[in-house]
């Protein structure tokens, strides 16, 4: 789905690439029926800014868990409202530091500062100086990754949402 603003992702890359040719970037999901073009788009991206050694596209994968395991930042660069995107409580369980735009329900998951970086929508100057300070320090993405990975526990778990249910039921008892 474009709005998941991977072509904002790619942009992210061909920034990063030019001054740290050391880093990857990685893709993973195959576009949704009646998108793809965007892979096509996508592609085309990559070959225009010779990033074919810096980009990896996965395509659909199941072993989201392993490909997180080996990732160092996870990048969720949405540039439409995206409601409740697990795929930021997964990559924070897996201990990832997150780097997400500012829309939707990222804004509720991400601790700014705490657990990774929130930017606006399109700002790739802020995106990109996100993405520098964890890439040139371990011990902030192991802080981020391991609070993040707290988070997720504390907050997101299925023990947590029956007690966020059991207690707002209760109110409503005591109401009525």
């Amino acid at each position: 789905n474009p709005g998941k603003g991977q072509l904002f992702f790619l942009e992210m890359a061909k920034r990063i690439v030019s001054s740290y040719p050391h880093c990857h970037f990685l893709l993973v999901g195959d576009p949704y029926p009646g998108y793809e073009n965007l892979e096509v788009q996508m592609k085309h991206f990559i070959n225009e800014h010779r990033l074919e050694n810096h980009v990896t596209n996965l395509g659909f994968r199941e072993d989201i868990g392993s490909i997180l395991k080996t990732t160092d930042i996870f990048v969720l660069p949405s540039i439409l409202p995206d409601s409740f995107p697990t795929v930021i409580l997964e990559a924070m369980a897996a201990a990832c530091p997150v780097i997400a735009t500012q829309s939707g329900g990222a804004s509720e998951m991400v601790l700014e500062g705490e657990t990774g970086y929130l930017i606006p929508i399109y700002d790739l100057d802020r995106a990109v100086s996100a993405l520098i300070s964890l890439i040139l320090d371990q011990e902030l993405r192991v802080k981020f990754g391991n609070s993040g990975r707290d988070r997720v526990l504390k907050e997101f778990s299925l023990e947590s949402f029956r007690e966020n249910i059991e207690n707002h039921l209760w109110q409503l008892l005591r109401k009525n």
